[in-house]
């Protein structure tokens, strides 16, 4: 119970500290120290785990896919590809609030590491002349990319859970087939 309450007070500070229009990685920075320290690490340990976290496969895989999806995105922007597609939609839907909930959701249905990253900037040149406030962009891109991974299949949980005769390794946690 005591340790919920520290997430809690840390929780808050997020709250807190975004409210006062602090850089989002500043504050998951500071609410991650905190939290640490509030679970009784020292500075060496949070400086131990910090530098075990950042050199670990899984962080820098997806650095090098949020960077490769954000020159994606500039490649379709500037090529003229993204408002193309934006547009190819448009006339088939015919709605612009349609397509800018459509399209995140659909994004967010690939199993893919930058979907909201990906997604905001198709929304952003769909609403391209139309008066809509950042919070109503943001929250298109946001809801509708969440709605698609929560209903995907292939989430960690029921991959997990797999079982197959054809693929025995599906169910295992590193995806290598079962030593024998």
């Amino acid at each position: 119970m005591l340790d919920l309450l520290k997430i809690v007070v840390v929780f808050a500070l997020v709250v807190g500290l975004l409210r006062l229009h602090w850089n989002l990685g500043l504050v998951m920075l500071v609410a991650a120290a905190v939290l640490g320290v509030l679970m009784g690490m020292g500075p060496g340990a949070l400086a131990l785990t910090a530098l075990r976290a950042s050199a670990d496969g899984a962080t820098v895989s997806l650095i090098v896919a949020l960077a490769l999806i954000m020159v994606l995105e500039y490649i379709l922007r500037t090529t003229g590809t993204l408002r193309a597609l934006v547009d190819s939609l448009q006339g088939l839907l015919g709605d612009n609030r349609v397509v800018m909930g459509l399209m995140p959701a659909i994004i967010g249905l690939l199993p893919s590491a930058g979907g909201a990253r990906f997604s905001a900037p198709l929304v952003e040149e769909c609403a391209n002349g139309c008066v809509i406030d950042p919070e109503r962009k943001s929250f298109s891109t946001t809801s509708s990319a969440i709605s698609g991974s929560t209903s995907r299949p292939s989430t960690p949980a029921s991959s997990s859970q797999l079982r197959s005769p054809v693929f025995p390794w599906a169910a295992s946690s590193d995806g290598r087939p079962p030593s024998r």
